[in-house]
């Protein structure tokens, strides 16, 4: 139980925050420093009280790889039940192909913004931690 929840820790913190650190350190900045980095975003809304939001979408597709396991067996071949010589054989073969899936993910990043009227520009206040799978 203990190695389980050490573990656990450990992935977390290998995990955490690899996306969002990246986001904190536009924090302060203008938002078109994160366009010149990744274009222009997916999404921009306003959110009220002179907050906007951007959003950039990254969408992910792999397969999983194919793995292919057959066994195979002689059969008959040699001396029979009767301890005489046989000619006749056959082959029983067993053949399991699992993997090549295609799996498809998106992921939104959201950096949030305060428009500053003496720098004429949106600058980062924030942003919205993306989920687990996407940092």
């Amino acid at each position: 139980m203990k190695i389980k929840y050490l573990l656990s820790i450990i992935l977390i913190l290998i995990l955490n925050n690899c996306a969002s650190k990246i986001m904190q350190s536009y924090v302060g900045k203008d938002i078109r420093m994160a366009v010149l980095d990744y274009g222009p975003p997916s999404n921009a809304f306003d959110l009220g009280n002179g907050i906007r939001a951007f959003q950039w979408i990254q969408n992910k597709s792999y397969t999983t790889p194919t793995y292919i396991s057959s066994n195979s067996y002689l059969n008959g071949y040699g001396n029979n039940f009767n301890n005489t010589y046989s000619r006749s054989a056959w082959i029983n073969t067993n053949t399991v192909i699992s993997g090549g899936q295609t799996i498809n993910s998106s992921c939104v990043y959201t950096l949030l913004t305060k428009w500053d009227k003496n720098r004429k520009a949106w600058i980062i206040t924030g942003y919205k931690q993306p989920n687990l799978m996407c940092e």
